[in-house]
C-alpha cells in the first residue's frame, strides 16, 4: 500500500471530519518513488547517436582480436583509459597478477593462457555531497578466444561486447554532464570470457581510495532491442534485492518512461552470467541490461561474424541500432540519476509503504 503525500492526507482527514465520508475526496493518486525522483531532475543532455555509435564501430574494428593477455588487449586497455581521461574522469588502470584472490575463492586466478595479467580500467568522477558512495557502471571489453581450427571465436566482437563497452562509455559521457551527489564509477573489465576475471578481481581487491558501490549497472550485448527491433529490452535485478529493485525498475519503465509491456520486460532474478555475477556475490545490488533474452539468441554469438557490419544488417540498419541502443541509454541515465538521489533503505520504505 502506498502512503499518500502529507497534504493529500490532511485534506482527506478534514473532509472526513466535516461529515463528507461518503464522498470521494478530490485527491490525486500518490506518485511512485521513481516518479517523484524523476520529477526533481533537470533535463538530461541530448545523446549524439551518430557520434556514440561511431565510437562503438571504431572501437570494435580498430581493437580487433582483443583477447585477454594479448598485445591488442593492452592497446584496447590504453584506449579506454585515454578516452575516459578526456571526459574528465580520474582514471586508473588496475593490473591484477595471477595470484590475486577471486571473490569467495582461496586459490589464485586461473591461468588459461600465457602470463596472466588482468586489467580493469577504472574511471571515477567524485560526487558533490556523497563522494564515499558510488553508482557503478561496467562492461567487459575482451574477446572470446578462437576455438579449434580457428573457425569460431571473435575478431571484432562488435556485439559481445563492443556494444556494452560503448554503452558504458556513452553513459558515462552523458552522466558527466549532469550534477551528481554520489560518485560515478565507470569500470571496463578484461578477462570476462576467461571467467569474469577482471570483475571478480576488482570486487575482491578494489583500491582503498574507491567509494563504496551502492548499486552496479551492467552491460553485456546491448542495443539489438526495442524499439530497434529485434527483441524486447530486457532488465534483470539480482534476486537478493529483487523485492525492492524490481518494483523500482518496473515503475521507472512503466510509469516514468511509459514504455509498453511488449517492449520492455524486467525480471526479479538474474539468470544471465556476466560481470554482474561478481557484484552479486559481494551482495551489491545489481541491474543487468541486454537485448536478447539469452546470449544464444544472437546468431553470431562467439562467432567470427560478430562484426559491426553484421550487427547493422541484423537489426535492419544503423538507425535501428541507434533506436535500441538509445533506449537502454535513456533508461540507464534515468536510473543512474535516480539512484544517485536515493538509497536502498528509502526504496525499501517506499515498497513497504
Amino acid at each position: 500500500m502506498r502512503v499518500l503525500p502529507l497534504l493529500a492526507t490532511l485534506a482527506l482527514t478534514v473532509s472526513l471530519l466535516a461529515g463528507c465520508a461518503d464522498e470521494a475526496p478530490d485527491v490525486p493518486p500518490a506518485q511512485s518513488l521513481p516518479a517523484q525522483l524523476a520529477a526533481q531532475l533537470e533535463p538530461a543532455p541530448q545523446w549524439d547517436a551518430v557520434a556514440g555509435l561511431e565510437w562503438w564501430a571504431d572501437f570494435a574494428q580498430t581493437y580487433a582480436y582483443r583477447m585477454a593477455f594479448t598485445p591488442a588487449n593492452q592497446d584496447a586497455t590504453n584506449h579506454l583509459a585515454q578516452s575516459m581521461a578526456e571526459l574528465g574522469f580520474e582514471v586508473e588502470v588496475l593490473t591484477y597478477g595471477a595470484c590475486a584472490p577471486l571473490v569467495g575463492q582461496p586459490a589464485c586466478a586461473p591461468q588459461a593462457v600465457g602470463p596472466v595479467q588482468t586489467h580493469v580500467v577504472a574511471a571515477l568522477l567524485r560526487g558533490a555531497t556523497q563522494p564515499d558512495h558510488a553508482v557503478a557502471l561496467g562492461a567487459h571489453y575482451d574477446n572470446v578466444y578462437p576455438g579449434l581450427g580457428l573457425t569460431t571465436g571473435t575478431v571484432e566482437a562488435a556485439y559481445d561486447n563492443g556494444s556494452g563497452t560503448a554503452m558504458v562509455y556513452n553513459l558515462c559521457k552523458q552522466l558527466a554532464q549532469v550534477p551528481l551527489e554520489k560518485s560515478l564509477l565507470c569500470l571496463f573489465f578484461d578477462g570476462e570470457e576467461e571467467g569474469a576475471l577482471g570483475s571478480s578481481l576488482y570486487v575482491a581487491n578494489p583500491p582503498a581510495s574507491h567509494p563504496a558501490i551502492d548499486v552496479y549497472l551492467g552491460y553485456d550485448m546491448v542495443g539489438i532491442n526495442w524499439p530497434g527491433p529485434v527483441w524486447k529490452l530486457y532488465n534483470w535485478v539480482d534476486a537478493e534485492h529483487a523485492l525492492d529493485l524490481h518494483p523500482f525498475v518496473n515503475a521507472t519503465v512503466n510509469e516514468v518512461l511509459q514504455w509498453p509491456a511488449e517492449g520492455v520486460e524486467v525480471f526479479p532474478k538474474n539468470d544471465r552470467n556476466s560481470d554482474e555475477a561478481s557484484f552479486i556475490s559481494a551482495h551489491i545490488p545489481t541491474i543487468r541490461f541486454a537485448g536478447g533474452r539469452t546470449a544464444g539468441a544472437y546468431p553470431a554469438y562467439h562467432e567470427l561474424n560478430d562484426t559491426v557490419q553484421f550487427v547493422d544488417a541484423f537489426v535492419g540498419g544503423r538507425a535501428n541500432f541507434a533506436l535500441g541502443f538509445g533506449a537502454i541509454l535513456e533508461e540507464s541515465v534515468l536510473l543512474a540519476r535516480m539512484l544517485d538521489r536515493t538509497d536502498l533503505p528509502a526504496i525499501q520504505a517506499w515498497v513497504e509503504g
